[in-house]
Formats: C-alpha cells, sequence, structure tokens
C-alpha cells in the first residue's frame, strides 16, 4: 500500500520474496524512487499527482505489465494490479503485484521458435502446408502457393476446402487426386508420397507426414 504521497505504508511478504526488500526497508520509502526504473519514473510521476487529486488514474482498475527493481538492482517483469481507496480525506493506493519473470521468459522462448520456424518454411524450396485435426489450415509458405497458383485469400480463410478445389483443377486426374486426399484423411496413422502430372505439364512430388503430440495425440497433417 501507499499514502497519498507516493511513501509505501504497507509491505507483505510476497513483496519481500518479490522484490528482495523487508518490509522494515521498504516502508517510508517513496515507491518510484525505490522500485520505479528510471526510464518509467517521469510517466509514474505524473500519474500519482492525478490519483493524488482525484482519485483516478490510468492504471486504476487494470492489471498492467511493466519493470520493477529488486534489491540485487536487477529488473524483474512484473504484474501491477491497482486499486485506490479514500482514507479520511487522502487517496491510497493499493498494489497487487505478481512476478511474471518466468512466464515473459517462456514467451520469448516461444517468440524465438515461432520465429525459427517461419523462417525455415519461408526459407524451404518445397510448398508447405499445415493444417489441423479439423482440416483447418494454420499454416503454409509462400512456395506452396506458387506451386499451387492459389491466392492469398483461400489460404487465409483457413478452410482446406478451397485449397483442394483449386488443386483439382491443376492437376490431369483430379478423381486420383482426391481420392489420395480423402484416403489420407480417412486413415490418420498413414503417410504418403506420390507423384502426380499437372496439366501444364509440371510433374509434383508429395509427402504427407503426420502431426502429432508425445503422448501419440493426432494433432493434423504437414503436406509437403
Amino acid at each position: 500500500m501507499m499514502d497519498g504521497a507516493g511513501r509505501i505504508s504497507s509491505w507483505n511478504r510476497a513483496a519481500e520474496r518479490i522484490l528482495g526488500y523487508s518490509e522494515q526497508e521498504a516502508v517510508g520509502k517513496h515507491i518510484h524512487s525505490f522500485l520505479v526504473p528510471e526510464r518509467y519514473q517521469v510517466k509514474a510521476e505524473q500519474g500519482m499527482k492525478a490519483f493524488v487529486s482525484t482519485g483516478e488514474g490510468d492504471a486504476l482498475g487494470k492489471t498492467t505489465e511493466l519493470a520493477a527493481i529488486r534489491k540485487d538492482g536487477s529488473e524483474i517483469a512484473v504484474e501491477l494490479s491497482l486499486a485506490g481507496a479514500l482514507i479520511g480525506i487522502e487517496w491510497q493506493a493499493i498494489g497487487i503485484l505478481r512476478d511474471i519473470s518466468e512466464r515473459k521468459a517462456a514467451e520469448k522462448t516461444l517468440h524465438f521458435a515461432n520465429l525459427l520456424l517461419t523462417t525455415e518454411m519461408e526459407a524451404s524450396p518445397d510448398g508447405i502446408l499445415v493444417v489441423d485435426a479439423d482440416r483447418k489450415i494454420i499454416s503454409f509458405n509462400k512456395r506452396f502457393r506458387e506451386i499451387w497458383n492459389t491466392q492469398q485469400t483461400t489460404l487465409t480463410a483457413g478452410e482446406d476446402v478451397g485449397v483442394l478445389a483449386a488443386g483439382t483443377e491443376l492437376v490431369k486426374d483430379p478423381e486420383k487426386f482426391s481420392a489420395l486426399v480423402q484416403h489420407i484423411y480417412d486413415h490418420p496413422a498413414d503417410t504418403s508420397h506420390d507423384e502426380f502430372e499437372m496439366i501444364d505439364g509440371r510433374f509434383i512430388e508429395r509427402y504427407i507426414v503426420m502431426l502429432t503430440t508425445a503422448a501419440g495425440e493426432y494433432l493434423g497433417r504437414i503436406w509437403f
């Protein structure tokens, strides 16, 4: 908790654990110079002035992600929820702080993995299409569009029906093409490696693999 001047008036054990300061070290200190990184202090001061005079502010009544300074000088990612309380004639602030460092690190790792996957897909000489267990398109690369001369809107619509319809118009034996696709969907455990001729004289080699979790749950397919 903070008083109307922005000084810490109450500090629980979770705050000690997250930020490294004991209650004795924290109480009486100004919140902004104590915990707020320098680059955020001007905005924080402006917000505090508005809160003291009106009991309102942009950060109140919602959860905000920001950085806080620990006792050892390191910055950690935190999630802050603020509420105001009028005590006597003075507005005071109640803050609930959560350490989200592990979550942010996991998000960063996931972002990197997704970026790496996207880069690999776009660098591949193969056309790649990924569909989920409900036959919804979840990913594709530029090379896939080029091979099949498929409109971006057809792919981003998310349904594989449009893609298959466009494909049957480009192959010499559309019935065989459609039958092979249907067989794959009817037999999720199967893989497929086949070739077929296009009406423009090209020959396409197609390889299909199943996507599963480590436990073997079927997630969808990748078409190369």
